[in-house]
């Protein structure tokens, strides 16, 4: 018998009793809680992990291909794509403690993939909004930051010598008339 049954048989309070196995539940309950969610956690990163080496694998792949001289620019678009998925995640979880660390990592390299093949990242915070390489999705205002100029990026475009294969989508600063 455990140290609580024990306890639970001298005392001779049943309402003291109630009230403890109450609580003796409560914890049990809670802790069965605690364990499923644990699980699930460790499904989520061990998922992401693997995620993570497939896209790698993926990008060092189309690396590969975009150096042998194959069709450059489809090679291109292709790893655009792929890294388009990356930053899709990247952005989803950046406010998640849990997965933030992974997803920046996947970023990273996907970034550094896309510079050794040759592309160019449009990311242009704080530059002027220009149509050839940003797609408005928004405005807001903000006092600090000349009208018309990129507050925010909201995903990342691309450059392949000199040619524009997605242009970034951003917000940009309108500021209010008085």
């Amino acid at each position: 018998m455990g140290l609580f049954g024990k306890f639970l048989k001298k005392n001779t309070d049943t309402s003291v009793n109630n009230e403890l196995s109450k609580i003796a539940d409560d914890i049990k309950h809670h802790k069965q809680e605690t364990n499923q969610y644990l699980q699930q956690m460790l499904l989520a990163v061990h998922g992401i992990e693997t995620r993570q080496k497939e896209t790698i694998l993926q990008l060092d792949e189309l690396y590969d291909q975009m150096n042998s001289g194959e069709d450059e620019e489809g090679l291109a678009m292709a790893l655009v794509s792929t890294i388009g998925i990356i930053e899709d995640f990247y952005r989803l979880t950046i406010n998640d403690p849990s997965l933030s660390t992974q997803s920046q990592m996947m970023w990273n390299a996907a970034i550094k993939a896309a510079r050794m093949a040759g592309l160019e990242v449009i990311d242009d915070k704080g530059k002027p909004m220009d149509f050839k390489r940003h797609r408005v999705e928004g405005t807001a205002a903000d006092p600090s930051t000349p009208s018309g100029y990129i507050l925010q990026t909201l995903m990342c475009g691309y450059l392949y010598k000199n040619t524009v294969l997605r242009t970034s989508a951003v917000l940009v600063n309108k500021k209010e008339v008085d």
